[in-house]
C-alpha cells in the first residue's frame, strides 16, 4: 500500500516518537539495565525455579519487590490492551503504529545486549535497582 505524504509524515515522527520515548527512555534507561542486573544476580544466586523461568525472572514477574511485580505485569497488561485495541485499527495505520513498535523494540534488544557485554566483558555493570523482594526467601 502506498502512503500518501501526511502519512509518511506520521510514521517518520511517529518511528522518532517511538524510538526516544520507548526505545530510549522506556527500555535504554529503565527496562534493559533492570534485565541485566537480574540476570547477574540470578547467575551469582541459581535456585531451579529462576533459572529454569530466566526470562520471566529477568523481567521481574516474580521473585521481585513488589514495585517490580507491579511495573512487570501492569506493563504487560497495558501493552497486550494496546495490542487488541490496535487488531481494530485499519491499515495503513496499524502499519504506522508497528513501524514504531519495531524500531522500539530493536532498540530495547540492543540495549540488553550493550549493557550485558559492558557488564561481562568490561566488568561495568548497569548501576540499575533489581528490584528484589525484601524477603529473601519467597
Amino acid at each position: 500500500m502506498d502512503l500518501t505524504a501526511l502519512q509518511w509524515g506520521l510514521c517518520l515522527s511517529w518511528i522518532a516518537l517511538s524510538a526516544y520515548g520507548e526505545g530510549y527512555r522506556a527500555f535504554q534507561l529503565r527496562f534493559a539495565p533492570r534485565v541485566v542486573v537480574r540476570a547477574l544476580y540470578l547467575a551469582h544466586h541459581p535456585k531451579p525455579l529462576h533459572v529454569l523461568l530466566a526470562p520471566l525472572f529477568c523481567m521481574g514477574f516474580f521473585h521481585a519487590s513488589k514495585r517490580g511485580k507491579i511495573l512487570a505485569w501492569g506493563t504487560t497488561l497495558m501493552v497486550l490492551c494496546f495490542i487488541l485495541l490496535l487488531r481494530q485499527v485499519p491499515q495503513p495505520w496499524r502499519g504506522i503504529v508497528d513501524g514504531g513498535v519495531v524500531v522500539a523494540l530493536l532498540w530495547g534488544s540492543l540495549a540488553i545486549v550493550v549493557f550485558y557485554v559492558k557488564a561481562f566483558f568490561r566488568n561495568q555493570p548497569p548501576n540499575a535497582p533489581a528490584l528484589l523482594p525484601e524477603a529473601p526467601n519467597e
